[in-house]
């Protein structure tokens, strides 16, 4: 049996701007095996540019190669049902995600690292929490069980 320690340092609301200034300075003394990481949505809700993203993206996994553990980037889901992202908004979130994502799969290859593909998950059924944007608990189990399935 092996014996595994969490350390979650995301915090809501934070874009890669934040990450880069109070969240990743909190990974090298943790000194982690392995690491996931989901950035870019409130890089995307916020406007922010995509040159700015690819900046901060790859400041973060510059920085987190130096450590020995085993790297996952997570594509950005899409998120927001159809009942609160309306025409056409909803391809104008869905465009931007897709735009992320392509920096997210560069960056991946550029540093050989792998990732994730949470944006091509079926959102069907109690997927969405109340507010209609978050995942419920089915949905964040969703995407931890394929996360799981994905670590090597």
């Amino acid at each position: 049996k092996n014996n595994v320690q969490l350390v979650n340092l995301a915090h809501a609301g934070d874009t890669s701007k934040d990450v880069l200034g109070s969240q990743l300075p909190k990974v090298l003394p943790e000194k982690p095996d392995l690491i996931t990481v989901l950035i870019g949505v409130n890089d995307i809700h916020n406007l922010v540019s995509i040159k700015k993203f690819e900046s901060n993206l790859t400041q973060t996994i510059q920085t987190l190669k130096q450590t020995k553990a085993k790297i996952y980037l997570l594509y950005i889901p899409y998120l927001g049902s159809g009942k609160i992202v309306y025409f056409p908004y909803n391809f104008i979130l869905d465009f931007r995600t897709k735009q992320f994502n392509n920096i997210i799969r560069k960056t991946a290859r550029n540093f050989e690292i792998e990732f994730i593909d949470l944006y091509s998950l079926n959102k069907s059924g109690n997927f969405y929490s109340p507010d209609q944007f978050h995942p419920a608990a089915t949905g964040y189990s969703l995407w931890a069980h394929y996360i799981e399935s994905r670590l090597q």
